[in-house]
């Protein structure tokens, strides 16, 4: 590694002499004083620092002349908020099979799931599946049926608060964690929907104005012994009543 002087060019190599001083020839391997004839010194290598690279990274800055000696020079850095994210996901990859068994060993969850059955047994399916699906990796039909879960009145604040969490001390994506708070209230739901009307949230799931269905596919039947109105029509998810 060079540095050439009047102006500063760095880093600066001997091919990058050779172009710009295509007149002149120069040997091989040039001597010292051959280079500086140029202004063109070679540049001493130093050894990184130690850091922390949760915290700082390393960079390379313009050399200093030491002793007539031009030296290499290294800069701590503190990392960015952003750069110190990717770092920690890139050194703590999320946990999914670990969070899928914490949440089915939750009560609040066992208790959500159980009044899902009562009330929306394909929702209680597509929970149960979903949790299965998350601890593989693919969270989308749990966050799916969560959100119905959630539109339903059937999860309260401290049970979201709670599954936030726990996803949050197995390393699980925050836009995973978000989503865990259910349909945001910002949303604006279509007013006075057909039913079998279908909308495409701001987040882009598919949702329709239907009455939830049973495990095998078929409506569900108002149960007397539930103060739910199990047939009501409400806003679903397409792949939970699909």
């Amino acid at each position: 590694m060079m540095i050439r002087l009047d102006p500063i060019r760095w880093p600066y190599s001997l091919a990058q002499l050779r172009n710009d001083e295509p007149s002149r020839s120069f040997s091989v391997a040039p001597s010292d004083a051959e280079l500086a004839h140029y202004d063109v010194f070679r540049v001493q290598l130093l050894e990184q620092p130690e850091y922390d690279p949760a915290t700082h990274k390393v960079v390379e800055v313009q050399p200093v002349e030491v002793d007539g000696q031009w030296v290499q020079q290294w800069e701590l850095v503190e990392l960015t908020p952003e750069e110190s994210e990717a770092y920690y996901r890139a050194t703590h990859p999320p946990r999914w099979v670990e969070f899928g068994n914490a949440v089915l060993a939750d009560a609040g969850i066992n208790a959500l799931l159980a009044t899902a059955l009562q009330q929306a047994p394909a929702l209680a399916l597509a929970l149960s599946v979903g949790l299965g699906k998350a601890a593989d990796g693919d969270s989308r039909v749990f966050v799916t049926a969560w959100s119905t879960a959630c539109a339903l009145g059937l999860v309260s604040d401290d049970l979201i608060s709670a599954t936030q969490l726990l996803a949050a001390a197995h390393d699980l994506p925050a836009e995973f964690i978000a989503a865990l708070a259910g349909p945001p209230e910002s949303w604006s739901w279509p007013e006075n929907p057909e039913r079998f009307e279908q909308w495409t949230a701001p987040d882009g799931s598919l949702w329709v104005w239907d009455q939830p269905r049973a495990a095998d596919g078929t409506y569900l039947a108002d149960d007397p012994a539930t103060e739910a109105v199990e047939s009501m029509l409400q806003w679903l998810p397409v792949e939970v009543v699909a």
